[in-house]
């Protein structure tokens, strides 16, 4: 891959020799499959007209015999507001992609995240959804049909005032579609830190429920931030 021409524009073996998360370092975050491939998405690096980076494998079932080498189609050049791919993940007839800074959200001059919808083929498209101080990791569907649901967890290891290991998740659906609330909130305590458990069920949200809708289009369906919100310390 290094020595791909296709590949020149994102100087790869330069960025394999910065850290991560430095300007133009080699940092892989994401794997979506698409059919029988993967796309491969990088956070970092990016070419001179700072586009987002994505690589197909072709073979992800033969790559794991012994011997066998990777087989990689066509890159593309993702124009996705100067960030990198965070993740992505099927969804219709394309792909939902969170786009983040090479640095961490909680860091000085960190650009904030944006959710594209992205059809093989075609410019992704900016749904108009902000994060807020959201610092999004993975994008996940739940259910099929019109009972897919679009679950959004934020690594908030790093969220000032906070400690340990913790996360949050927002849904993020269609308009229209039953809004879910929070059923149980529960604190369990052991030494001085608390577990925080809080069960989801399909019904109209309930006073733990904190609100934040924001409308964008794909062309075709509506979204918007829906309910439920929580958050859980790791113990």
């Amino acid at each position: 891959m290094v020595n791909d021409p296709a590949l020149a524009p994102f100087d790869l073996g330069r960025a394999a020799t910065l850290a991560p998360k430095n300007e133009g370092g080699l940092n892989i975050e994401s794997l979506a499959a698409d059919g029988d491939k993967l796309w491969i998405g990088f956070r970092n690096p990016q070419n001179t007209d700072q586009e987002a980076l994505l690589v197909p494998l072709l073979d992800p079932l033969e790559i794991i015999n012994p011997g066998a080498r990777a087989k990689f189609g066509d890159p593309v050049a993702l124009k996705l507001g100067r960030l990198g791919v965070r993740d992505m993940v099927a969804w219709n007839d394309g792909f939902l992609i969170i786009a983040g800074d090479y640095r961490d959200r909680f860091e000085l001059d960190a650009k904030p995240f944006r959710l594209f919808f992205w059809k093989p083929g075609t410019d992704p498209n900016d749904l108009g959804v902000g994060f807020g101080d959201l610092n999004p990791e993975t994008i996940m569907i739940l259910g099929e049909g019109d009972k897919a649901r679009i679950l959004i967890l934020s690594d908030d290891g790093q969220y000032p005032g906070r400690y340990g290991n913790a996360f949050r998740g927002v849904w993020l659906q269609p308009t229209g579609t039953p809004t879910a609330g929070v059923r149980t909130q529960q604190r369990r305590r052991r030494g001085n830190r608390y577990l925080e458990r809080v069960s989801i069920s399909n019904r109209q949200p309930s006073r733990w429920d904190r609100r934040d809708r924001r409308q964008c289009r794909d062309g075709k369906r509506q979204l918007s931030w829906e309910a439920s919100e929580f958050q859980s310390q790791i113990l």
